[in-house]
């Protein structure tokens, strides 16, 4: 069995100096929205966790305002109230919050596992559900944790019913304690679905929420009867009920409105443009549905639902591009945004886009706009404010560049050339062995190609034909590509950055200063060569021998995309919406003048681990560093650290010993 380890570095500050400061990232108003993946309501405080972190409201949603401070992971997946404790399940552990959210301090002494997917109380006795680690409780308001049972289950939701715990998991269906976890019993009966995803409680009244549709028990789970008529999507992620109205929220479907029990249900979604639901909750009369698109109210059992994102800054920026003084975003659930005051405001522009269309990709030729998406490319000629379909509609479209009269699609089933500004196209995939493309660079008729898992290829001759070109390479989902110069960068995915200077004949990988394997975005700026990754965002200014950490004031995230733009460089994250920073900051941050603002020391990645971590952790001056493990128990295992470090960043990797 794996020992639980904790990390603890302790810092002594030796050399005080005075050191350049430079503008932080600022977050771009906008564009609001995100995945509502669950809430929290205590009187009128209601809180959404999001991968942007936790938004609290004090007015039903109509604004919400972002607290995090002291969160080093903003992927939240459950929230609990308990008292004047606030706590958060993330994907990191635990955070606790006396001051409704203005203050995080993480409490994860003796978690089973860090990945905190449920929370619910019995009264101070508070239990987590984990992904893969079983059920964690702690009695001390998070002091300490002990294992609570079901070891090795990812449990997604956990109810009270009575004196009775439920524990619905991924794999195993519902158990029951009735001696506050210390056993449980599997209630799987009349075939329930074993992958469950929320539970539901109304008197004596049970449901579960399946990838089998809706099930229902009267008798504390001895037998369930599935209730799905009139369920047209058969994966149920939530339950909310008041009174005899009960409702289902869906994958797909949106959600379903049920006043008998679930015997029958009505879908309600007039109003609601996000129909993907992750969460239900009621405050008050209002019930409030979280979404992968942001948060949706409705004050008449679902007759009609109103948005209420305004604050919620946790979208996903998938992609970036300008026309002109028009910016763009593309996101995931929330279609498109434009912005033609540089960032300060963003407007969605989705005429003619599905809202579940993931915008992947983003083009500019001219006054035209391209935009790839999960479901075939679309395209505007008034910068947004309508779009059409251009084609490729079976195809999820991971790239597009346009060089000239030629604009490239990189899709999951190859490349696709049009000559005629996307009124046709032509597969250009003879030779890949790996098709789904995730990246293109282009240097006169030679093209790139990266794939998803078969490295990169190149072509000579605009497309026509395709060979492997990974003669150094050691990681194979590529998930950028940039030319600059005779040089061509590579950004994988687990691999750091990879150099050619023979038109791929050969790679190198050059990663001194890049304390991140993960490279999600490239872009360029003169000599300068930005790269947006798992930490935030670096830069070089000698083809990639040295790399500088550039992201004070980022909140931790991946950068899914940049965009140079005038002045400024923009960054798209994976839930913390667009950034943006002076482009002659950025660029005048070198590896050897830059000195970071602040102490950090982020999450080892990744957590759980067998057999070995990442320990990332950045420097604002020179410092006496030690950095030890611990085991659970308090006892020293290993150092790893101690000596004298200048600023800057660094990476340790652990490996634990045979």
């Amino acid at each position: 069995m794996r020992p639980d380890y904790k990390i603890i570095i302790s810092i002594l500050f030796i050399i005080l100096e005075s050191q350049i400061n430079y503008p932080q990232w600022i977050q771009s108003n906008g564009p609001y929205g995100g995945y509502g993946n669950c809430f929290a309501i205590n009187g009128t405080d209601m809180y959404v966790g999001t991968y942007g972190g936790v938004f609290h409201s004090t007015n039903k949603g109509t604004n919400w305002t972002q607290v995090v401070n002291g969160m080093n992971n903003t992927n939240v997946f459950s929230l609990l109230v308990n008292g004047t404790n606030l706590y958060a399940g993330t994907a990191a552990g635990i955070f606790l919050s006396t001051d409704k959210g203005g203050n995080w301090n993480l409490i994860d002494n003796g978690l089973t596992n860090t990945t905190v997917i449920s929370l619910m109380n019995n009264g101070n006795n508070i239990f987590a559900g984990t992904k893969g680690g079983g059920i964690s409780l702690t009695t001390n308001n998070g002091t300490t944790w002990t294992p609570a049972g079901l070891a090795n289950e990812s449990v997604n939701a956990m109810a009270m019913n009575g004196t009775s715990i439920l524990a619905g998991t991924s794999q195993g269906g519902i158990f029951l304690s009735t001696d506050n976890g210390t056993t449980w019993t599997a209630i799987n009966n009349r075939g329930l679905n074993t992958n469950v995803f929320s539970i539901g409680v109304s008197g004596i009244h049970i449901f579960a929420g399946t990838n089998g549709g809706a099930f229902h028990s009267t008798n504390n789970g001895s037998s369930w009867v599935k209730i799905n008529s009139g369920l047209t999507d058969s994966i149920v992620y939530s339950f909310a009920s008041n009174g005899t109205n009960l409702y289902a929220g869906s994958r797909f479907g949106g959600v379903f409105h049920s006043t008998n029990n679930g015997t029958s249900w009505t879908r309600v979604i007039n109003g609601l443009t996000n129909i993907y639901i992750l969460s239900l909750a009621f405050n008050g009369s209002t019930l409030f549905a979280g979404t992968q698109g942001g948060v949706f109210a409705t004050t008449n059992n679902g007759a009609n639902w109103t948005e209420e994102t305004n604050g919620m800054t946790s979208t996903y920026i998938n992609s970036l591009a300008v026309n002109g003084t028009n910016l763009f975003a593309g996101t995931s659930g929330r279609g498109i945004f434009k912005s033609t005051d540089n960032g300060g405001n963003w407007v969605q522009i989705n005429n003619g886009i599905s809202l579940l269309d993931g915008i992947y990709s983003l083009g500019v030729t001219g006054g035209n706009v391209f935009a790839g998406t999960n479901e075939g490319m679309f395209y505007s000629t008034d910068n947004g404010s309508t779009w059409t379909r251009k084609g490729l509609d079976s195809n999820s479209i991971s790239v597009v560049v346009i060089n000239g009269a030629n604009i490239y699609a990189g899709t999951n089933n190859g490349m696709f050339l049009s000559t005629n500004n996307g009124i046709s196209w032509q597969s250009k995939k003879t030779g890949l062995t790996a098709t789904n493309i995730l990246s293109l660079a282009m240097s006169g008729t030679n093209i790139m190609a990266g794939t998803s898992s078969g490295g990169v290829f190149l072509s000579t001759n605009n497309g026509t034909t395709w060979s492997s070109a990974n003669n150094g390479i050691t990681n194979y989902k590529i998930n950028a590509l940039t030319i600059m110069g005779s040089n061509i960068f590579a950004g994988t995915e687990g691999g750091s950055v990879f150099r050619s200077t023979n038109n791929g004949g050969t790679w190198t990988v050059i990663n001194t200063g890049l304390t991140s394997d993960y490279i999600y975005s490239f872009a360029l700026s003169g000599t300068y060569l930005i790269a947006g990754t798992g930490r935030g965002v670096y830069n070089t200014s000698n083809n990639g021998t040295s790399w500088s950490r550039v992201s004070d004031g980022l909140l931790p995230s991946n950068i899914l995309s940049l965009l140079v733009n005038g002045n400024s460089v923009f960054a798209g994250t994976n839930g913390l919406g667009v950034w943006s920073r002076p482009l002659s900051q950025v660029d005048a941050i070198k590896a050897d003048n830059y000195s970071p603002s602040v102490f950090e020391l982020e999450q080892n990645y990744p957590n759980p681990f067998n057999p070995s971590t990442r320990i990332n952790y950045t420097l604002s001056k020179d410092a006496w560093v030690t950095l030890d493990i611990y085991s659970i128990s308090g006892v020293r295992v290993e150092q790893l650290v101690n000596e004298e470090q200048g600023a800057g960043s660094y990476s340790v990797n652990y490996q634990i010993k045979k």
